[in-house]
């Protein structure tokens, strides 16, 4: 990998291929190198809900509303309550 771009290259690679374990490390990786990049963090959540992760991936977007909205990003944050608000019925069953 030369840049972090590549690294995100390679994950999306991974999501199409169905690899998503790989994927989500790949994000993860992208987090420990940037943690201010809010799109590899939706990501990592839309990873975790793919694997059936439903209350990890609310756990993520949760942060990550909370991280966009201190950090002044409120559209990001707006996006990941949308999706905390989609997921709600999944996280009653669970």
């Amino acid at each position: 990998m030369k840049t972090i771009a590549d690294l995100g290259t390679l994950a999306d690679d991974r999501i199409r291929r169905g690899e998503l374990l790989a994927a989500l490390h790949a994000y993860g990786a992208i987090v420990q190198l940037q943690p201010a990049n809010l799109d590899a963090r939706m990501r990592i959540g839309d990873v975790l809900l793919a694997m059936g992760e439903a209350q990890r991936a609310a756990v993520v977007w949760t942060s990550l509303a909370k991280f966009a909205a201190n950090g002044g990003y409120p559209l990001r944050a707006l996006a990941a309550l949308k999706l905390l608000t989609a997921l709600e019925p999944q996280l009653v069953n669970l």
